[in-house]
């Protein structure tokens, strides 16, 4: 982490980074491996039409903490695939979802971080990110 002296001329310092650690990543990890099942079932509900998002950050996490082993790749990458909808090539939110250019990026991300573009129909994917852009060159979410 960066102390203060490297952060070419930013005045900003934060206690954390005098310390990092005391930070118990093992914990850390530990919590985000257990995160479904720490989840209650009305959070569960509430968040479902974010889960893509929440599964790309956890398996991020689990990454950055070097712990990428402990995630459920097999499960992980079936529950992303199943987000998918091949009639326009992009993936939503959750299984049930319309597909977005925001969760078609996390797909993107999760099937990277697991090694997994394998399962990727670029060609298809490449077509709905196209399909998004306006003529001034900014994107549009969805259809």
């Amino acid at each position: 982490m960066a102390s203060g002296s490297d952060l070419d001329g930013c005045a900003v310092r934060r206690e954390a980074d005098a310390d990092i650690s005391a930070l118990d990543l093992g914990r850390v990890a530990t919590y985000v491996a257990e995160l479904e099942q720490r989840e209650s079932k009305h959070w569960q509900y509430l968040l479902e039409h974010k889960k893509l998002s929440v599964v790309y950050w956890a398996v991020c996490s689990m990454a950055l903490l070097g712990e990428l082993e402990r995630v459920k790749r097999t499960e992980i990458i079936a529950y992303v695939k199943s987000c998918y909808h091949e009639e326009n090539g992009g993936y939503g939110g959750h299984s049930d979802q319309d597909a977005h250019l925001l969760y078609t990026l996390s797909a993107l991300q999760v099937f990277a971080l697991l090694d997994a573009m394998d399962e990727v129909d670029t060609v298809a994917v490449m077509r709905f990110v196209c399909a998004r852009q306006n003529e001034d060159g900014s994107f549009s979410g969805d259809e």
